[in-house]
C-alpha cells in the first residue's frame, strides 16, 4: 500500500467520521429536545391528578353535602307537621281572644301591613 492510498483510505474515514459525529449532534439535539418534552408531560400529567384528585374531593363534598330521599321525606314531613302546629297555635289564639273580648284586627276588617309606610307615598 502507497501513501496515498493509506491517506485517501484515512480521508474517507475521516469524512465518514464528521458525517458520524453531524449525525450524532443532531440526535443529541432531538434527545435533548425529546427529554424536555418528557419532563414536560410529566409535569402536566402531576398537574392533571392533582386538579382530578381537587375535583374528586369537591364532587365528594356536594354529594355528601344532598339531602337524600330519606332526608327530603323527613323535611316535607317537619313543614307539614310546622304549618299543622301553625294552624292549631292560630285557632287557640282566636279562641282566646274571643273569651278575652279582644278584637282580631285580622278579622276586624283592618288592614294588615307588616312593612313600615312608605315615605314617598306621603302618609
Amino acid at each position: 500500500m502507497t501513501d496515498e492510498t493509506v491517506l485517501e483510505i484515512l480521508r474517507a474515514v475521516q469524512a465518514d467520521l464528521s458525517f458520524i459525529k453531524a449525525d450524532l449532534a443532531e440526535k443529541g439535539d432531538m434527545l435533548i429536545f425529546l427529554q424536555t418534552a418528557a419532563v414536560q408531560q410529566f409535569h402536566d400529567e402531576g398537574g392533571t391528578r392533582e386538579e382530578r384528585q381537587h375535583f374528586e374531593i369537591l364532587l365528594s363534598q356536594i354529594y355528601h353535602g344532598m339531602a337524600t330521599g330519606p332526608e327530603i321525606a323527613e323535611l316535607r314531613s317537619d313543614v307539614s307537621a310546622s304549618r299543622r302546629d301553625q294552624r292549631e297555635l292560630d285557632l287557640r289564639l282566636s279562641v282566646i281572644e274571643t273569651h278575652l273580648g279582644i278584637r282580631n284586627p285580622l278579622k276586624a276588617g283592618i288592614p294588615f301591613n307588616p312593612q313600615p309606610p312608605d315615605p314617598e307615598d306621603g302618609e
